[in-house]
């Protein structure tokens, strides 16, 4: 499953205690595992760690144990190797829903969004890519990847520019939707608008595909024109169409369009 939020709300979650006894167990075998890099091995750890993390009581921290592991995740020996991208996601994904307070906290963010234009060069993985940004937005405060979000955007951009899939314009439609959804279309805007220089180089403004630039909604007005309104009725998913009706209205609501 590359985007395991989407179904937070059927987890049944367990007992500390019971989640604990299952670790006793299985802690030291998994940490053979990744340092004798058994390779055939990884994604089903990968996939049991998510699972243990996923079913924990979310009022709950994770223990230190657990915090220590997300450091070596992010290492690209790991994401490189095609077979982990799924299991590593979600289990990337798992740590945003449990501790992105922890997460930011140690500092990895930079890492997080590292691995996520990684998987957005990929039309392979480009879709685990995306369940990362959208977990991002879901469980981390604004205030710590709003910064960033002007060079996803330009990554965005370019990638659509480049070799356009109808998948990759269906990721950047939900995005920029659940985007719009959880914070407003003022934020979208700005984040759409605001003139930066990318990871790949390159500035973000004018951007989604013939929008004109210079601010004033035009570069917001060609997302929406060219990506969001094309491939919105391509989206599917039950959590995933209360985001895009949320988003849509918010835009509706609160965002005016230039004039022609």
């Amino acid at each position: 499953n590359s985007n395991s939020n989407s179904n937070n709300n059927n987890t049944l979650f367990v007992s500390t205690a019971v989640a604990e006894q299952y670790e006793r167990h299985i802690f030291s075998a998994f940490e053979y595992v990744l340092q004798q890099d058994v390779q055939e091995f990884h994604p089903y750890v990968f996939q049991i760690f998510a699972m243990l993390i996923e079913i924990r009581d979310p009022a709950v921290p994770l223990p230190a144990a657990y915090l220590q592991i997300f450091p070596p995740l992010m290492m690209p020996v790991f994401w490189e190797r095609s077979g982990n991208v799924p299991a590593l996601s979600r289990l990337v994904q798992a740590f945003l829903w449990k501790a992105a307070a922890a997460v930011m906290a140690g500092g990895h963010l930079l890492q997080v969004l590292g691995i996520f234009q990684k998987l957005a060069s990929s039309k392979a993985h480009d879709h685990e890519g995306f369940a990362l940004l959208n977990a991002l937005v879901a469980h981390a405060p604004l205030a710590a990847y709003k910064p960033h979000l002007p060079t996803i955007f330009h990554i965005f951009n370019a990638r659509l520019a480049r070799s356009r899939t109808p998948k990759f314009a269906r990721g950047v439609a939900l995005f920029s939707l659940f985007l719009a959804a959880k914070h407003g279309a003022a934020e979208l805007q700005a984040a759409v608008e605001e003139p930066t220089v990318g990871m790949g180089g390159g500035s973000s403004g004018g951007m989604m595909m013939g929008a004109s630039g210079g601010g004033g909604g035009g570069a917001l007005f060609g997302l929406v024109r060219n990506v969001i309104v094309p491939y919105m009725p391509y989206i599917e998913g039950q959590e995933e169409g209360k985001a895009i009706i949320v988003g849509a209205v918010r835009l509706l609501t609160e965002w005016l369009p230039p004039p022609p």
